[in-house]
């Protein structure tokens, strides 16, 4: 008995003074990877071997006392360096006789469904998930840790999408936008006239009462006063992305006979351009007794597509705006819309509405 327990010690010392091994990077390149890391294993490993090459520690012993770990995972880390250098050295390891519940192929699985739009309504709908598709039952903290904290996926609220919809159409308009603005205008451009592209849509606001969410104390359930008038306006807008520049008025229905109006007053504001208003299928934008100025060009939208709209955007930025009080007349309301729109900047405009495949293809008319 007492020659094993000296045997170990024996063992044990020679491993502690065991010389460390050769750190290749620079105290600058560890310090670099360190700003870099993000995982606790990584930051751990890393600041070891920057303790040793920077010299704050000589040994396993000190680098173990600094860090706060034992002396034994020192050492591991070390041996793993040595023979791999930093790709062994940053491996996640699993201890030994531990297994993960799902392999990596069940993960790339359950990691790909949670990449689709319309994800899961719950932590418990994936725990059903994963028992029907893999015939594994997890608990809830499990499956929380490996979805939440390690992966970083959580819950949000998601953005409505019609039944109708057409998926493929709308990604299949959005790669082929360029396309379709030299098809709308062709023709139509005389040799010296320039060629703008808006963003055009309406939007209503009124008296009833929007609840947003509150941020107050853990225990504190929030109060938004609420008021069930149903006065409201429509905002009519055409919004340039790649300018900024913007057009407004205000009417009180949403008809074709308000949007011969707007596209009369907008034709004469921007009456130097050809301009391809971008807009979605709302039936009086398709009104027969329309009449179309010269210099207005209408583009339409896949149908219940609104994300492909840049204005759309704009409308939400006014109404986090416009909610955050209630108002004893409709007057009021309009007043302080007014006054939001009066503070955009273009620069401002332009970031909000700046579609990456929409400023692509405006630069190209």
């Amino acid at each position: 008995m007492c020659y094993s327990m000296l045997y170990i010690f024996w063992r044990y010392k020679i491993a502690m003074n065991k010389k460390v091994p050769e750190i290749t990077e620079s105290v600058e390149d560890l310090k670099s990877l360190l700003r870099d890391a993000k995982k606790k294993h990584e930051i751990q490993r890393l600041n070891a071997l920057y303790l040793l090459k920077s010299g704050m520690a000589k040994n396993r012993t000190q680098v173990a006392d600094l860090l706060g770990v034992h002396r034994l995972s020192v050492g591991t880390w070390l041996r793993a360096y040595e023979t791999g250098g930093l790709q062994k050295l940053l491996e996640r390891g699993y201890a030994p006789g531990y297994k993960p519940i799902l392999t990596e192929e069940q993960q790339a699985i359950l990691r790909e469904e949670l990449q689709k739009p319309e994800g899961f309504s719950s932590d418990g709908q994936i725990q059903t998930y994963i028992a029907d598709t893999f015939g594994i039952k997890m608990n809830y903290k499990t499956v929380y840790a490996m979805v939440h904290d390690k992966w970083g996926a959580k819950l949000k609220v998601p953005r409505p999408s019609h039944v109708k919809k057409n998926t493929i159409a709308s990604a299949v308009f959005r790669c082929e936008f360029s396309q379709h603005l030299a098809d709308a205008m062709a023709g139509k451009r005389s040799a010296s006239q320039s060629v703008r592209v808006f963003s055009q849509d309406e939007t209503r606001y009124g008296l009833l009462s929007s609840t947003r969410r509150r941020i107050t104390q853990r225990g504190i359930k929030p109060v938004a006063e609420i008021d069930y008038r149903y006065e409201s306006v429509y905002l009519y807008g055409a919004v340039e992305p790649l300018t900024g520049e913007t057009f407004f008025l205000e009417f009180s229905h949403l008809t074709s006979d308000c949007f011969q109006c707007f596209i009369n007053e907008f034709s004469q504001a921007f009456g130097e351009s050809l301009n391809l208003l971008v807009l979605d299928n709302g039936r009086f934008h398709h009104a027969k007794s329309l009449e179309i100025p010269e210099n207005v060009v209408l583009l339409f939208l896949p149908a219940y597509s609104p994300e492909l709209n840049p204005i759309e955007h704009l409308w939400q930025d006014i109404k986090a705006k416009l909610f955050t009080q209630t108002y004893k007349a409709l007057e009021d309301m309009q007043t302080k819309v007014t006054e939001i729109l009066q503070n955009y900047s273009d620069a401002t405009v332009a970031k909000l509405t700046g579609f990456s495949h929409f400023i692509k293809a405006a630069n190209a008319v």
